[in-house]
């Protein structure tokens, strides 16, 4: 069947020509200050462009914050949108049989006031997310299953940071609400009406992207793909309908980017390996002998908590997960069996982060160009996907100024020294004399924070070192001069 229709859904808007998607931006009370809101909005909106296309692998939808933030009606309002039924929100699953049931009647499942995710839930709304087949028991008198094989959109909302496992914050836009304020609240009738008001003409500029996606679609491509890169091409196609080429990705990225610290923030084991290779480039030995590196780190009373591992086995299940993460910040964790008597060794080494480059992709097309030009949210999101594009197509012309340097060509950080072979090739020779930001290499001083330690890093022709949490503000700091 090409239509299914339960007993719980209801009509979506009927679309109007001439919206724009710059009407749900009220709707859609984002943290501040206004560009990262921007950037936020831009996720958004590719988000729930995602929602609207059938059998694809979808991103989990979390809304965080505190009372009065307006987490349920911003959730609610979106699958009014892309999936209207009622109830409009549900409690959490209490099993994954509940989980199945739903998602066998609904396109968006959307569960409301969630204060934790057990495992089990976080790694069921995993494979629903991307894909997974389950089943259950027809009846406790046959042998018969209700069978479940696809992918479904899924909403959250919470106060805490629910969102922590580093699988489910992989898969997941985590959007951070601000508090309303007394005079700007609406009552729910007020609410409803500016809603049904606008809601056919934002419903319609939503077509207009999936018009827009369907076209642009075979011709982008990422270099690099991150886990939803299925997803990641389908926004960006969509979104070129109401702003520049090369926008979304830029606002993608940055949003991962600040997920990482979330899932390290949640792992006491990752925090702790952070702070060991503070000081440190590289570490190898046992899982007994990094249990015993680490516990005096986090403290006596830390070490009793119960989350903490208290047995080797236990630290290198919870290193590997935290592997993903510590990876994106420059800390990378090996496990090998090349001890004595094949005894299994991790090896954490201090790696340079490769800057972000600029994603290769297709030029818009005469009638996206049309409507991103109408559509454009303002000057900020028009300069950074300008900057991407003219990076893209020439490295020459993104060189910055530097003081005592002259013009160099836009270049990859990258460690002095390294053996990694993936990176041999792109190590370049160390330079002798002092970094352009006046302190000495060899003195071992950070040149961002004055602090001792730091890897010693080759940028641009430039010999510098730096701490790995210091090396992308002294890379922004490094290209401002431009500016």
């Amino acid at each position: 069947m090409r239509f299914a229709r339960s007993t719980t859904t209801k009509a979506l808007p009927v679309p109007k020509a001439g919206g724009s998607v710059e009407l749900f931006r009220p709707f859609c009370n984002l943290v501040k200050p206004k560009a990262r809101a921007d950037n936020e909005f831009v996720v958004l909106v590719g988000h729930v462009l995602a929602v609207l296309r059938p059998n694809a692998s979808y991103p989990v939808f979390a809304a965080l914050g505190e009372h009065g933030t307006c987490k349920s009606t911003l959730s609610t309002l979106i699958r009014r949108l892309t999936d209207p039924r009622a109830p409009e929100q549900r409690s959490p699953p209490t099993s994954e049989d509940d989980l199945i049931v739903g998602a066998k009647h609904a396109h968006v499942l959307a569960f409301d006031n969630i204060s934790a995710l057990p495992d089990w839930l976080s790694d069921a709304f995993c494979r629903l997310a991307t894909g997974g087949g389950a089943g259950k028991r027809r009846l406790y008198s046959d042998d018969d299953e209700v069978l479940f094989d696809g992918k479904r959109p899924i909403f959250l909302t919470g106060i805490e940071d629910f969102v922590t496992r580093p699988d489910l914050v992989d898969r997941s836009n985590m959007f951070n609400l601000e508090v309303v304020k007394e005079d700007k609240r609406l009552s729910d009738s007020e609410l409803e009406r500016k809603f049904a008001e606008a809601a056919p003409k934002i419903f319609g500029a939503l077509l207009d992207g999936l018009v827009a996606g369907l076209k642009n679609l075979p011709g982008i491509s990422i270099k690099e793909k991150p886990r939803m890169a299925d997803f990641m091409l389908w926004a960006e196609a969509c979104t070129r309908a109401y702003w520049p080429a090369g926008t979304f990705m830029k606002a993608y990225r940055a949003k991962q980017e600040s997920a990482v610290e979330v899932v390290l923030e949640a792992s006491s084991v990752g925090t702790a390996v952070r702070r060991f290779m503070a000081d440190r480039d590289q570490w190898r030995g046992t899982a007994l002998e990094l249990l015993s590196e680490l516990t005096p780190l986090v403290g006596e009373q830390a070490a009793k908590e119960r989350d903490w591992p208290k047995r080797p086995a236990t630290l290198s299940g919870k290193v590997r997960r935290a592997a993903p993460a510590l990876r994106k910040i420059g800390i990378h964790v090996a496990f090998d069996r090349d001890g004595h008597d094949g005894t299994r060794i991790i090896a954490i080494e201090k790696r340079a982060k490769p800057e972000q480059r600029p994603e290769s992709s297709s030029a818009s097309s005469g009638s996206s160009a049309k409507m991103a030009d109408s559509n454009k949210i303002n000057d900020l999101a028009a300069k950074a996907a300008d900057d991407a594009l003219t990076m893209a197509d020439d490295p020459a012309d993104d060189a910055r100024t530097i003081p005592g340097r002259g013009i160099v060509s836009n270049n990859q950080l990258k460690i002095n020294g390294s053996d990694d072979a993936d990176d041999a090739d792109g190590v370049s020779a160390v330079c002798s004399g002092e970094s352009s930001r006046g302190e000495a290499v060899g003195n071992g001083i950070c040149a961002q924070c004055g602090q001792p330690g730091g890897t010693q890093w080759d940028y641009q022709g430039v010999a510098v070192r730096l701490h790995p949490q210091c090396e992308q503000p002294w890379i922004d700091a490094y290209r401002a001069d431009k500016n």
